[in-house]
């Protein structure tokens, strides 16, 4: 999983590729090596990355405010930084959407 990377024991480097105005919120898969999340916010005053970290940040069960954005905020293709997250979460989570192994 190269879209995941790991700085220190509980922060971590996560890659995505943001499409905005989507029908529901939902994590989809790859895409150009980076995890695909669809979202219902439009891209229009930083609604979608305030929505992309609020979303992720409730998947992986950490607070909104260890999720954020640290390049990619004009782009589709972001990368964040997610504090707070033991590697065991991302084993859940990765169990729980099985299409990425």
């Amino acid at each position: 999983m190269d879209f995941l990377k790991k700085i220190d024991n509980f922060q971590w480097r996560l890659k995505v590729w943001v499409q905005p105005g989507s029908k529901k919120d939902a994590v989809t898969g790859i895409h150009d090596g980076c995890l695909k999340v669809k979202l219902q916010a439009p891209p229009v005053d930083g609604k979608a990355n305030q929505s992309l970290c609020r979303y992720l940040a409730n998947l992986i069960q950490v607070p909104a405010k260890n999720v954020s954005i640290v390049n990619g905020l004009s782009s589709r293709r972001k990368t964040l930084l997610i504090k707070g997250v033991a590697e065991s979460s991302w084993d859940l989570f990765f169990k729980k959407y099985n299409h990425f192994n």
